[in-house]
């Protein structure tokens, strides 16, 4: 009874896995991440529709370690791409880099999702560009089918309300409620890892869980 009690200590106390989906082929020239939070526009506020948006833009605009210049200039010194998009389910995080660079890579993408700098400076920023792009999609005729399906086919879902927002909900969004949404969509039960490379698997593996154990502990969220 003491052996069955102690296994079963330790099967309570081992730390789930992430979620992880590998190719691993030495043959492959470039690294490619995709690093996908389940929870997207869907799950944000009626009144501010369009946080989710903001928040992966600005993950990628500076770290507590480096502003949004340094950051891209790091990039850059790699050969590598790295953006983040909004969906209604979910926030993607995706970029490639040469073989050659994919610890480095992996170490910025870690920063991003791990620490982004929020700055009030950025976030300003982005407020406006976001307003702006809204106020030329009201202005293109080509925006209006989209419009009316939204009105019409998905009414009464929240897929009638656009994932980079409205006006009126852009406004009403403050960096108080982007810093909340991440706080509350990037923990471990959120998050799933894939990833094609040339490096060994286990040392992919041991580095994406590294960053994940680095996230609060949180289950997915049922819709």
């Amino acid at each position: 009874m003491t052996i069955f009690l102690k296994y079963l200590s330790m099967l309570l106390l081992a730390a789930p896995e992430p979620k992880i989906i590998m190719e691993s082929d030495p043959t492959l020239l470039v690294t490619t991440v995709n690093v996908v939070v389940q929870s997207g526009a869907s799950d944000d506020p009626v009144n501010k529709v369009g946080v989710s948006n903001l928040l992966a833009e600005l993950m990628l605009r500076g770290t507590r370690q480096r502003d949004r210049a340094k950051f891209q200039q790091e990039l850059e010194k790699m050969g590598a791409t790295l953006n983040a998009s909004a969906t209604h389910d979910g926030i993607v995080i995706d970029g490639k880099v040469i073989k050659e660079n994919t610890d480095r890579f992996l170490a910025l993408l870690t920063e991003a999702m791990i620490g982004p700098a929020f700055s009030a400076k950025e976030f300003a920023a982005l407020k406006k560009e976001v307003t702006a792009e809204i106020l030329h999609q009201k202005n293109a005729n080509k925006r209006l089918g989209g419009l009316l399906l939204r009105k019409g086919v998905v009414a009464g879902t929240q897929l009638k309300y656009p994932v980079a927002g409205g006006l009126s909900t852009i406004k009403a969004i403050t960096l108080k409620d982007v810093v909340k949404a991440y706080n509350e969509k990037f923990h471990r039960g959120n998050m799933v890892f894939g990833v094609a490379t040339a490096a060994p698997a286990d040392k992919i593996k041991n580095t994406f869980k590294a960053a994940w154990l680095k996230l609060p502990e949180g289950v997915k969220k049922e819709k």
